[in-house]
């Protein structure tokens, strides 16, 4: 193997060896996103010593492979290079130190980076690829509290009696397998949903703190009987884009819309109210591409699945009142 130290264009090829018959030639390119050698005219037989290119051939990587019984292999290669070489006009060398020590992570919970860097002995020679390095780095997942300022946020009352927030349901084989409450001050990890106990929000807990969803329940206002709205309770799709999982490692090979319950219910008496909830659900396989061994360019392909909403309903309010004028 013959490797480049940037990719040149290579116009001619010269091979000498005692007792040569024939080669191939593989190269690599620079523009392939995964690196492999390919076959030089696929991947016929060179019978002469040397070959001169019609057209120049981009590549980081060469491999000659002769018959087997040659011996005193020599190969010649003619190229050009647009890159400009690592050293001054007065052929100065860039010359490294020894790295430094990684700094801290640039977050406390989740995905941040870290940096490196060493010195070169002279600042024109030395690239900055050279003098700096990052790195991705997780210390631990982040974790959210849901205090009492975010309970009257959401129901905007202060917390009584058992102070419960909602839920997080768990699943197994596509069903529901456990149920835990959330009460005022319990903390949880990156990446929870929970659906409130009135079924109007859903909160996300994220690297960036707690995201809470538009509010699904509408409260009327009627004077002697129920209003029918024409705006009924149903699915919503907005915002069609590819999935992400596991922090940002996967992504889907198509797009989807993001997905709520949202619309006006009918009242059916007048000191309650129904609220445009969440009905059934099913579980969609979906193809992602996934970097593999945290490599920051080879993928795999996985299958996840995922919970869609297939059904919205209208289902009481939970202290839900409509006041009578």
């Amino acid at each position: 193997n013959i490797d480049f130290r940037h990719p040149v264009e290579i116009g001619r090829i010269r091979v000498t060896a005692e007792n040569l018959k024939d080669w191939r030639l593989y190269y690599q390119s620079a523009s392939d996103v995964f690196p492999r050698l390919s076959a030089y005219n696929n991947p016929s037989v060179i019978v002469n010593n040397e070959i001169i290119l019609l057209t120049t051939l981009n590549a980081t990587k060469i491999r000659i492979t002769p018959n087997s019984d040659v011996k005193n292999l020599h190969v010649e290669v003619f190229a050009c290079s647009s890159f400009v070489a690592e050293t001054t006009t007065t052929g100065t060398p860039c010359v490294l130190s020894e790295w430094s020590a990684w700094s801290p992570c640039s977050r406390t919970c989740g995905i941040g980076f870290k940096t490196r860097t060493r010195n070169g002995s002279s600042s024109k020679s030395c690239t900055e690829a050279q003098l700096i390095e990052h790195q991705s780095c997780s210390d631990r997942r982040c974790e959210c509290l849901l205090d009492e300022a975010f309970y009257v946020r959401i129901f905007n009352k202060k917390p009584v009696g058992d102070k419960e927030i909602g839920y997080v349901d768990t699943y197994s084989n596509g069903t529901t397998q456990a149920r835990n409450i959330i009460y005022v001050n319990d903390t949880v990890d990156q990446g929870t949903m929970i659906r409130t106990r009135d079924s109007c929000h859903i909160v996300h807990c994220t690297a960036d703190g707690l995201k809470l969803s538009d509010n699904q329940c509408l409260t009327t206002t009627t004077t002697t009987a129920p209003i029918t709205n024409t705006t009924r309770c149903t699915v919503q799709q907005f915002d069609s884009s590819p999935l992400k999982v596991n922090n940002g490692q996967c992504t889907s090979r198509d797009s989807f819309p993001r997905e709520r319950c949202s619309g006006q219910c009918e009242s059916d008496s007048m000191r309650q109210c129904t609220c445009c909830s969440v009905g059934e659900t099913y579980v969609q396989s979906v193809v992602f591409d996934c970097f593999a061994n945290g490599s920051p360019t080879v993928t795999e392909q996985k299958t996840v699945q995922i919970r869609r909403i297939k059904s919205c309903n209208c289902n009481v309010c939970s202290g839900g009142i409509i006041s009578k004028n």
